[in-house]
C-alpha cells in the first residue's frame, strides 16, 4: 500500500519544478490519531524525497497545497488526496 501510496503522490506533484509544497492535516471522520499522524508523516516524507519538490511549513507562497483525507469504512482505509494550486484542485486521486 505504501508504494502506491508514494506513486499517487509523485503524480500529484509531478508538474512542478522546485515548487514550495504544504501538506494539510489529514481530513475524515472516526480516524484515531495514530492513523491521522501516520498518515500525515508519510505524506510529508514522500515529498521531501524528490528532490524537485519543498516541503513548507504554511500555505503563504505555497504554489501546491496537498489535502489529504482518509475516510474508514469496517476494515479498510480509503485515502484521498487532492492537488490545489492557485486556489484551485487541478487532480484528485484516491486509493
Amino acid at each position: 500500500m505504501f508504494k502506491k501510496l508514494l506513486f499517487l503522490i509523485a503524480l500529484l506533484v509531478q508538474n512542478a519544478f522546485a515548487a514550495q509544497v504544504y501538506v494539510e492535516e489529514v481530513g475524515g471522520k472516526e480516524i484515531g490519531a495514530s492513523e491521522r499522524e501516520a498518515i500525515n508523516e508519510f505524506i510529508k516524507s514522500s515529498v521531501q524525497n524528490h528532490s524537485s519538490y519543498d516541503l513548507v511549513d504554511s500555505k503563504e507562497g505555497a504554489q501546491i497545497i496537498l489535502r489529504p483525507k482518509l475516510l474508514k469504512l469496517s476494515e479498510t482505509y480509503f485515502l484521498k488526496i487532492s492537488k490545489i494550486e492557485n486556489g484551485k484542485v487541478t487532480k484528485s486521486s484516491r486509493m
